[in-house]
């Protein structure tokens, strides 16, 4: 695969069907968790390369952004064979991004609903 390009599982983290996806791009909005299946909180993108993402997590009910590095995509392959790093976490898409791409591959090419 090019790189920055993964596969994803579609519907939030479900092991379903695999799109192929591109790494977020500043400033986009996406969710961290300490862990799989853990708390979440909002993050925007501040950087990324090819295997993973540099975030700032808004913490809930605070004024302090966190910055954190290194941080893979939930659904990353390294992850289950190398285990998670604890201190980076991992990032997902939020809600409003997957309804997004569930409407868009609902489209067909000119843009008309299939």
């Amino acid at each position: 695969m090019p790189p920055a390009t993964k596969a994803l599982p579609s519907g939030g983290g479900s092991a379903a069907k695999k799109d192929e996806f591109v790494m977020p791009k500043p400033p986009a909005v996406v969710v961290w968790r300490n862990a799989p299946g853990g708390e979440t909180s909002y993050a925007m993108v501040t950087k990324y390369n090819r295997h993973s993402v540099e975030l700032a997590i808004f913490v809930p009910e605070s004024r302090v952004v966190v910055p954190k590095t290194g941080v893979r995509f939930i659904g990353d392959p390294w992850n289950q064979t190398n285990g998670i790093n604890a201190d980076s976490g991992v990032w997902d898409f939020n809600d409003e991004t997957l309804l997004l791409r569930k409407l868009l591959t609902r489209l067909t090419p000119e843009g008309q609903p299939a």
